[in-house]
């Protein structure tokens, strides 16, 4: 297969066959960078890569306080505030709470799961009076025991 790229991008190459096999192969690396860990382009198949590593994220958590954070998010489905998660874990800092979320997180890259698919995270208000809320994710809801 020969061809040639041109100072300004284009390429050009020998035969029809040839600059059609070219394009597929270009568009093709494209829409799946090498190395991605979570598929970017269609929401079933972002989806379909996230379920698979659930069972070893649920397992890596197990007997943790992260589990204690994901079990109380279990428990209500309309979400729990900061505070309300920090007094449930019995934590003595909100900074503390960051630190289980925080862990979560890493656990889940442990997993092969994506961290933005195990919790939704809203703020409400402005700075000085802004209330965090968490809401556990449609994805791991059946499978926490509650």
């Amino acid at each position: 297969m020969g061809f040639t790229v041109r100072p300004d991008g284009s390429i050009e190459a020998e035969t029809v066959d040839e600059a059609i096999a070219l394009s597929r192969r270009i568009t093709k690396h494209q829409e799946q960078p090498q190395g991605a860990l979570f598929p970017v382009n269609g929401e079933k198949r972002a989806e379909a890569a996230v379920t698979k590593g659930w069972p070893s994220f649920l397992k890596l958590t197990e007997g943790t306080t992260q589990r204690a954070f994901l079990e109380a998010l279990a428990a209500a489905p309309e979400g729990r505030t900061l505070e309300e998660m920090r007094d449930i874990l019995k934590q003595d800092s909100t900074s503390q709470v960051a630190g289980i979320i925080t862990a979560l997180k890493k656990n889940a890259k442990k997993a092969a799961v994506d961290p933005d698919a195990i919790f939704d995270r809203t703020v409400h208000g402005p700075r000085s009076s802004r209330k965090i809320t968490y809401k556990l994710s449609g994805a791991l809801k059946p499978l926490l025991k509650t």
